[in-house]
C-alpha cells in the first residue's frame, strides 16, 4: 500500500505537540504502509538536509508542495498587484497557492499511484479534502489532532469584547460546519481521544468511520542522559508548549507563578 502523507506540521526535531505527532504518525504509517510525504512547508523551515535525512528512515520521497519553492516570486506577484490596485484599482496576476498546492499534490499521488491521501493536522485542511474528492477517488484519511471548533470556541465565555465574541463565534460555527460535512465525505477520521471520537461520530450514521489515534512518544527519543545545568533547583517544573500573546500556555503560566 502506498500512502501519502499531507503535512504543514513537519519539523525535525519536534518543537511541540503538533510536530510530534507528526514524527509519531509517520513512524508508525511507514510500518504498514509505503510513505511518501508531501510539505507544506519550506525545506529550511523543517530542518534543512538533517530532518530529510531523518525521513529518508521513513519515507521513499520528500515533495514540496509549489508555493514553497516559489516563496519569492509568489511575494513578488503580491507586492506587485498592491502597486497596481492602488495606481489602477485592479490586479494583474491570480494567486491561489493553496488550490495550486493541492492541484500539484493530487496530480503527484495519480503518477505514483497512491492508495491513500492521509491528510495530518486536518483541522486546517479541510478544503484539501473536499478538492481531493470532487477531482480523484482517493481514500482520504482525515487525521485530527483536536476539535478545532472546540479549540476556537473555548475562550468564548471569557471574552467580553463584543466584536471579539463575535469574530470569535462566527469563525467557530464555520468550523463546525467544515467538521460536519468533512467527517460526513472522509473515508475515515481520526480523533486523539474518546471525547473527540464521540464528537466525529455525531455526524454519522456508520460509527465505523471514526478510528481513535492517540498521541504517543517514541520514548526511544530521550534515552539521552543530559547532565544538570548549574544551580539546578528541585522539585522544579517545566512548561513546555506554544506560548503566544492571549495564548492558553501564557495564561496558564501567569496563573502558576502569580497563584501557585
Amino acid at each position: 500500500m502506498k500512502t501519502i502523507f499531507v503535512t504543514s506540521n513537519l519539523r525535525f526535531p519536534p518543537s511541540s505537540g503538533p510536530f510530534l505527532r507528526t514524527e509519531s504518525v509517520i513512524k508508525a504509517l511507514s510500518k504498514y504502509s509505503e510513505v511518501i510525504i508531501y510539505s507544506l512547508n519550506t525545506k529550511d523551515s523543517i530542518g534543512g538536509n538533517i530532518a530529510i535525512e531523518f525521513y529518508k528512515n521513513y519515507t521513499k520521497k520528500i515533495f514540496f508542495a509549489p508555493s514553497t519553492r516559489k516563496a519569492f516570486f509568489i511575494l513578488l506577484k503580491r507586492i506587485i498587484n498592491k502597486v497596481f490596485k492602488v495606481i489602477f484599482n485592479k490586479h494583474i496576476y491570480i494567486i491561489d497557492s493553496r488550490k495550486n498546492d493541492i492541484k500539484f499534490l493530487i496530480k503527484v499521488a495519480k503518477k505514483l499511484k497512491i492508495d491513500v491521501v492521509w491528510l495530518g493536522f486536518a483541522g486546517t485542511l479541510y478544503d484539501y479534502l473536499k478538492i481531493i474528492k470532487e477531482n480523484s477517488n482517493f481514500k482520504v484519511v482525515v487525521d485530527t489532532d483536536s476539535v478545532w471548533s472546540r479549540f476556537i470556541l473555548r475562550g468564548l465565555p471569557y471574552e467580553k469584547d463584543e466584536q471579539k465574541r463575535s469574530k470569535i463565534e462566527s469563525a467557530g460555527k464555520l468550523k463546525e460546519e467544515e467538521e460536519r460535512w468533512g467527517t460526513i465525505i472522509a473515508d475515515i477520521t481520526t480523533a486523539v481521544s474518546e471525547v473527540d471520537a464521540e464528537y466525529f461520530k455525531s455526524y454519522l450514521r456508520n460509527k465505523e468511520k471514526v478510528k481513535i489515534l492517540s498521541n504517543v512518544l517514541d520514548l526511544k527519543n530521550y534515552k539521552i542522559n543530559i547532565p544538570e545545568p548549574s544551580g539546578f533547583k528541585k522539585p522544579s517544573i517545566f512548561f513546555a508548549g506554544s506560548f503566544g500573546i492571549d495564548s492558553p500556555m501564557n495564561d496558564a503560566a501567569k496563573w502558576f507563578i502569580e497563584h501557585i
